[in-house]
């Protein structure tokens, strides 16, 4: 993901939500398009989130949601009986200072999604 013109990286310094540790997860990450890329138009920092390579797929396949009011973290019902169940209802760590906060047009856009193919949270 391109860096924003002012210099900020998506996701800040700091990875969007803290390691839990899930058994058998590797820690490398990268960051995440939240509306999916498709060319250099959705290529910008406030579409993306610092993600552990693992949670990245998660929400590719759409398993894994942030809920735009609070930035809460929804796991789909089909994963909820794995560990990932401990990363529900969880909130986004904020960024640091200077760092520009994630799109919430494209938080509600991937979570709308979320809630069609697994039903409504809030």
């Amino acid at each position: 993901m391109a860096r924003a013109s002012s210099g900020q990286a998506a996701g800040g310094p700091r990875a969007a939500l803290r390691d839990h540790r899930l058994p058998g997860r590797r820690r490398a990450g990268g960051r995440a398009h939240i509306h999916p890329y498709r060319g250099e138009e959705a290529n910008h920092a406030v579409n993306g989130l610092l993600l552990r390579a693992d949670l990245h797929t998660l929400l590719d396949c759409r398993l894994l949601a942030i809920d735009p009011d609070g930035l809460r973290v929804m796991v789909a019902p089909s994963i909820r009986a794995t560990s990932y169940a401990k990363l529900h209802g969880r909130t986004l760590r904020a960024r640091k200072a200077g760092w520009r906060e994630p799109s919430a047009e494209a938080l509600r856009l991937r979570f709308e999604e979320f809630e069609r193919l697994h039903g409504r949270y809030r």
